[in-house]
């Protein structure tokens, strides 16, 4: 307890002790008050009523300190930042659910969609708070190994032109009156702008109405998959069916100077080739690399043995979590890969090296319900949508194979 209120209890408990004592004595001496006793005692009670106030005033305020402290659920301690996360989640709690809230009401509202913003009973959205989008990029990098390992450009305005190195020739010795100009490395740039990239879920008027759904989690959960996704496949093999070339990623599968290597056996690829995709790139760039395989691929080099009998692909904790590493480096088994129809396509490389991305520190969630499509369904359609871009920054960090499909 603070010292000065314990004290202030201790000067009231004596006051009170002291008015008892007065009453004590007159209700012993069956007599009246006495003047001085009455004024004294209006004295005592004038303070006390003065110590009480001031007391029950500490103790509220103690209160409100503590319960900026801990959260509604079970007295867990959180600072400032996290009680303005809880806030946010709830406010985009009641945004994705259809209801008002003072949450709700202190979000910012995103741009506007269409001819509609938020709160004209169209489509609408909002902006996705910075705590909520740092939680859903960490995310994105979980699902994504390739997402997680490229190099991210914070944000800017406009475009972003980033170097691109075609070479190693960066060293060397000079002497004292020759041009410098000699061993710089070989350098283009690479300009990265503004590609919309979005995810959409259906949810149905039953899960928006169950109170016992987190629906925050599972919108989340949902479209951070599914944006993630398609920004590996972005990575790694650019625009899919119908997408227009200009919109999407510059993919590595494909981008001039990567090596691509052309494996032979139908079946999969051998021993020799894995050692040659994997001696291919240069090696100051083999600490941090990672094999990138299909689904199809990855179960065929997961039967292959050395000449020990031993198996090539050993299970391992990779960065924190159980994986497989090939000749000591991570294997990660993308779902985009499965895209492609006649070829199956391999990628190993140190992405961190290898590809950069712009990533826009703005993220957006729009709910549509005005459309006949959505009251046919019963629900409304919840998009996220986001702004990066991608390019490969260094081809000799980073190597393609592909093989046709015996697989």
């Amino acid at each position: 307890m603070d010292k000065n209120l314990k004290a202030m209890l201790e000067k009231r408990n004596a006051l009170v002790n002291e008015m008892e004592t007065v009453i004590d004595v007159v209700e012993t001496e069956t007599r009246s008050f006495e003047e001085a006793e009455l004024s004294r005692l209006s004295e005592l009670k004038a303070e006390i009523t003065s110590l009480d106030g001031t007391i029950n005033q500490i103790k509220e305020l103690r209160s409100l300190s503590k319960a900026e402290k801990e959260n509604d659920f079970g007295g867990q301690k959180m600072d400032a930042k996290e009680m303005n996360k809880e806030m946010e989640i709830r406010g985009i709690e009641q945004y994705l659910r259809g209801r008002d809230g003072e949450e709700r009401r202190a979000l910012a509202d995103a741009t506007t969609v269409g001819n509609t913003t938020e709160g004209t009973g169209g489509n609408g959205g909002i902006t996705v708070p910075t705590s909520v989008y740092d939680t859903i990029i960490e995310q994105m990098t979980e699902v994504s190994p390739v997402f997680a390992a490229a190099r991210k450009f914070g944000s800017v305005t406009g475009n972003l032109k980033v170097a691109r190195e075609d070479g190693l020739n960066d060293e060397g010795f000079i002497g004292e009156t020759l041009d410098a100009s000699k061993i710089k490395p070989i350098l283009k740039t690479v300009t990265l702008t503004q590609k919309r990239v979005g995810a959409a879920i259906q949810l149905t008027n039953q899960l928006i109405n169950d109170s016992g759904v987190d629906i925050v989690s599972y919108a989340n959960g949902r479209l951070t998959r599914s944006a993630a996704k398609a920004i590996e496949r972005g990575i790694l093999i650019g625009a899919k069916s119908g997408e227009d070339v200009a919109n999407t990623f510059k993919p590595i599968i494909g981008s001039a100077g990567v090596v691509n290597i052309d494996l032979v056996a139908a079946t999969g690829p051998t021993v020799e080739e894995l050692l040659d995709i994997y001696a291919a790139i240069n090696p100051a760039y083999l600490d941090g690399a990672m094999f990138v395989v299909s689904r199809k691929v990855f179960n065929a080099i997961l039967k292959l043995k050395d000449g020990d009998g031993s198996y090539l692909v050993f299970r391992d904790i990779v960065a924190g979590k159980p994986g497989y590493t090939l000749f000591g480096v991570p294997v990660h088994v993308s779902a985009v890969l499965k895209d492609q129809a006649a070829r199956k396509e391999l990628v190993f490389g140190n992405f961190k090296e290898a590809y950069g991305m712009l990533v826009k520190k703005d993220m957006n969630i729009v709910t549509v319900t005005a459309d006949t499509a959505q009251a046919l369904a019963g629900g409304r359609l919840a998009v996220l949508d986001t702004y990066m871009d991608g390019a490969v920054i260094n081809p000799e960090a980073v190597v393609t194979a592909a093989l046709d499909d015996g697989l």
